[in-house]
């Protein structure tokens, strides 16, 4: 085998149906290592568009309901401690 087949070989671009990689490591690292930029950056979009919701949300909830102390406590005072509670409906 020549060494012009064997580089041609190592970048083909089959893919792997159970993995949906490419066949061959090299082919697989250089794709992620060429489209690393816009994958880091849709990351960034995706991220702030859900801390955005997330924060909307989050005001909206202190506009409705009010701000109080007790929501930020863990656990809140008025949660029901489960290990007092009867494990079936007959029990007591």
């Amino acid at each position: 085998m020549s060494l012009e087949t064997r580089c041609c070989s190592q970048f083909s671009l089959d893919i792997d149906p159970l993995r949906s990689e490419f066949v061959h490591d090299v082919t697989e690292f250089r794709f992620l290592t060429d489209t690393l930029a816009e994958t880091q950056s849709q990351l960034r979009v995706a991220l702030f568009f859900c801390s955005s919701f997330y924060l909307a949300f989050t005001l909206t909830d202190v506009a409705v309901l009010g701000y109080l102390p007790s929501f930020v406590s863990w656990p809140h005072p008025n949660a029901h401690d489960f290990r007092e509670m009867p494990l079936a409906l007959g029990e007591r």
